[in-house]
């Protein structure tokens, strides 16, 4: 930027700023001429006469409160809706079926070991983080139990409460 770049910018600021400076600035009323007798009034005492004017002026002018209308209507309704109840239904509710949770075992993936030409698998399973290798038939977690394991799938039973899932790899 070339400096008379610059100074023409700083000075169209400086110029914007005064100008909204003054536009923000109060602006004075001419105060009106306090009535004294004839004798000469010394200066500090004009300046309180001025100052009690000035006090006078605005105590009537916070004196003045605006009062709002009430709101008589609604602009966005054409007629006040009569309340109307709901009728309420004598009708017994049947209890609503919860679906199981599935449990949080995620399937990892499945090992196998060929023994005596009989192939034996193995699951990769996480139970809340804890990596775990189960076979088939063995419990694990406390409550689970792997029944069947198959390529890409292991069925596992609660023992708690009877129900089984199926695990799929990702």
């Amino acid at each position: 930027m070339t400096p008379k770049r610059a100074a023409t910018w700083l000075g169209g600021s400086m110029l914007l700023a005064a100008w909204l400076a003054a536009a923000a600035a109060p602006s004075f009323a001419p105060v009106p001429a306090v009535e004294t007798s004839d004798q000469k009034v010394s200066e500090p005492d004009r300046q309180v006469l001025m100052l009690a004017a000035e006090a006078e002026r605005l105590r009537q002018r916070l004196n003045i409160v605006a009062v709002r209308r009430p709101v008589t209507r609604n602009l966005f309704q054409f007629a006040a809706k009569a309340p109307h109840a709901t009728p309420v239904s004598q009708e017994i509710l049947a209890p609503v079926s919860i679906a199981p949770i599935p449990p949080a075992v995620k399937l990892l993936g499945v090992a196998e070991d060929t023994i005596d030409a009989n192939p034996r698998r193995t699951a990769i399973l996480t139970v809340e983080g804890e990596l775990l290798l189960v076979r088939e038939g063995e419990t694990f977690g406390a409550r689970y139990r792997l029944t069947r394991l198959g390529a890409d799938v292991a069925e596992i039973d609660d023992t708690t409460d009877t129900r089984t899932f199926r695990v799929a790899l990702p």
